[in-house]
């Protein structure tokens, strides 16, 4: 705020700060702030697009060829959101601005030194926070150190910059500007995988030395991907004090009526809420039929089978008539978690014995919930692998829930299958070598390549052929078998999301598997930089791994680098949230060093790791589980109360007793029981 006299209004400008996702930017308010000699209800805001001194200001245009922005583009956006609260902000920093005492009345205040001591406290806390933002957007130089003139110049430099950027956000947002296009990368990786150990009789197997098996893996993601959680009708909460709430308003197959009941701690805090079918779970059981052989249905080849996609809202009607009319369903997932806190699901495949379905559960986040008519019917089997992630994914983004599930993991388990995973399935009963080049694929890219529908279709399109296989074996090995694996799938169902939490436990666990061994410092900073991670990872909405990688955060604790340079030393590449919040990070290093120093840390962390595998280095030699000798016969034969040299008694008679004992007619064998002459 500047005031040139005080018989003039004071002009001023505000930066409103919104968030488009991930990115913070500043939109400069201008408005005038009537003089103390004028009315108080003259008091007006004026908003403009902020140009530079001496430009002449523009009417709004439009671009060529398209009309006005739609407001409702913008009013179902977290624009809308971010850009009211920041109004609110903007009137309470006037009404704060106003407050200030003016002209002959500040004179007055400035005599005291406390009056003077605070302003100079809030007019530099605004600088710096001023220079943290600019930072962020890697503004270089120092601007608290500028004068006056120059802060003003880098800032209108910065706003121009910064507006540009907002405005062809909204453009994209509100569909004005065509968005750009998707640019797959395609990154390949080799794993290796240990070899299969020999067993018994293969002595005369070739062996080819000095070559590891390996197993390729294609990391496939892309370029300007724009953020789905932004077209999300319901904002995700990452907050760690809520927890989770089932999103189900309506429970078909209900045998008891919906109530999303919460559970308390001792404190009296909500920790979680019951399932809303685990009164059905419990008293499940699978019929008669389901507990049968039967003949194998072979499955369709996959070119001839026919594949809806389902992207619009009126397609879920059909395809929930289509699933009303099979009696089995095959379904499996593809799941992101890398550029969001909590994850979401992309992508849902669901085959039946005549058909396949690929849906698009970005797009239809909300309407899906009604497949629970047909997910939770006990009269139709869904056949999963390695459900347990599926289950939980399924509750948190389209509040689904599974009754009566077949998982073919659980049932590979039971034959005691040397692996279990759905590839050595997939192998093992219809020979299909499957490709898992895809199995790191970025599935939020949009529109779908085709060779990742095909990748994912092949996850549920011969999952029902393998599930009648492994049904006649369950029953072939016993008739309590496929009881078994029932009442286990059962089980899965019954799990309940969680929010991923972090807590001193949870860092403790990270601190053992690691190799490290940090004194009191170290360990500090490491507890404090988890801690920073998972509260910048929740605010972005980014994963801990996005925000800085595991390694990372180790290779920061046990250097503790002095300098902010040597935090950016320590990660290859630079997170860009790293960067953003280096000084924060630099904080937490330096309050670190200032710990006194400590070679080992508290008892109970360190010391629990470092004794682990210790074995005892002192024994009790008198304790008899200590005791180096074998004692265990001829005991009654010890005598206690034996003479010695240097026994009070007589020395010839302790001879003559120990040369009598010496000499004997016959050797006595006690070594197998009781003491007996052999004569």
């Amino acid at each position: 705020l500047t005031a040139p006299n005080h018989h003039q209004s004071t002009r001023g400008f505000v930066l409103l700060f919104v968030r488009d996702g991930h990115t913070i930017f500043p939109i400069r308010k201008q408005f005038d702030v009537p003089s103390p000699l004028s009315k108080p209800n003259s008091f007006r805001m004026i908003i403009k697009p902020h140009t530079k001194p001496g430009t002449p200001a523009k009417p709004p245009t439009t671009p060529a060829g398209t009309s006005k922005r739609p407001p409702a583009a913008i009013d179902s956006s977290p624009v809308k959101k971010y850009s009211d609260n920041g109004q609110s902000m903007i009137v309470n920093g006037m009404k704060s601005v106003l407050a200030l005492p003016a002209g002959n009345s500040r004179d007055l205040y400035a005599t005291h030194p406390s009056f003077v001591r605070i302003m100079d406290a809030q007019a530099s806390k605004i600088l710096h926070t001023i220079s943290d933002v600019l930072k962020m957007h890697d503004v270089k130089g120092n601007f608290v150190a500028r004068d006056r003139e120059e802060k003003f110049e880098l800032l209108q430099e910065f706003n121009d910059t910064i507006l540009e950027r907002i405005n062809s956000n909204l453009d994209e947002i509100a569909g004005i500007k065509k968005k750009h296009e998707t640019v797959l990368l395609h990154s390949e990786i080799q794993l290796p995988v240990t070899p299969r150990q020999k067993v018994s009789g293969s002595w005369n197997e070739s062996s080819n030395s000095g070559k590891s098996p390996v197993v390729r893996a294609t990391l496939v993601t892309g370029t300007n991907i724009v953020r789905p959680q932004i077209n999300f009708k319901v904002s995700v909460d990452n907050s760690a004090l809520n927890p989770f709430v089932p999103k189900i308003k309506d429970k078909p197959n209900s045998m008891k009526p919906l109530a999303v009941l919460p559970e308390y701690d001792e404190a009296g805090n909500i920790v979680s809420y019951l399932h809303p079918y685990e009164f059905e779970l419990d008293r499940f059981e699978p019929s008669k039929k389901a507990l049968k052989s039967v003949e194998p249905q072979e499955p369709l080849d996959l070119e001839s089978t026919p594949l809806d996609f389902i992207d619009k809202e009126d397609q879920v009607g059909p395809l929930l008539e289509e699933l009303r009319q099979a009696k089995e369903l095959a379904i499996d997932l593809e799941h992101h978690s890398y550029r969001t806190f909590q994850g979401f699901t992309c992508l849902m495949q669901i085959s039946t014995r005549t058909k396949d379905y690929i849906i698009d559960t970005l797009a239809l986040r909300e309407e899906l919930h009604v497949l629970n008519e047909v997910f939770t019917d006990t009269k139709v089997v869904k056949v999963l692998h390695g459900s347990i992630s599926d289950i939980e994914w399924l509750q948190r983004d389209l509040a689904l829930y599974i009754v009566n599930m077949f998982d073919t993991g659980e049932a590979a388990k039971v034959l005691e299958f040397s692996r279990i995973g759905l590839q050595f399935l997939l192998k093992h009963y219809c020979n299909i070598e499957t490709d898992k080049a895809y199995q790191l694929a970025d599935w939020r890219i949009r529109p779908i390549p085709k060779n990742f529908i095909e990748y994912a279709r092949k996850d549920t399109h011969y999952l029902l052929y393998i599930y009648d296989r492994m049904r006649n074996e369950l029953i072939e090995k016993g008739a309590s078998f496929l009881q078994t694996v029932y009442n286990k799938s059962t089980f899965l169902c019954k799990h309940r999301y969680e929010k991923p939490v972090i807590n001193e436990d949870s860092i403790m666990n990270i601190y053992h598997r690691s190799k490290h061994v940090f004194d009191q410092r170290q360990m500090y900073a490491f507890r404090e930089i988890l801690y920073w991670r998972d509260k910048t990872a929740r605010l972005e909405d980014e994963s801990a791994g996005y925000v800085l990688p595991q390694h990372m955060a180790l290779d920061i604790a046990s250097k503790l680098p002095r300098e902010m340079q040597g935090i950016i030393a320590c990660c290859t590449p630079v997170p860009s949230l790293v960067r953003q919040h280096l000084h924060t990070l630099h904080a937490i290093i330096l309050k670190a060093r200032e710990i006194p120093l400590n070679k080992s840390v508290p008892q109970g962390i360190v010391q629990q790791k470092d004794t682990r595998h210790k074995i005892q280095s002192t024994f009790d030699i008198n304790n008899p589980l200590f005791c180096p000798h074998d004692n265990s016969q001829g005991q009654g034969h010890l005598e206690t109360n034996l003479p010695t040299l240097l026994d009070s008694r007589s020395k010839i008679g302790v001879c003559e007793t120990v040369v009598k004992q010496l000499l004997k007619e016959c050797p006595d064998a006690n070594v197998f029981g009781q003491s007996k002459t052999v004569g």
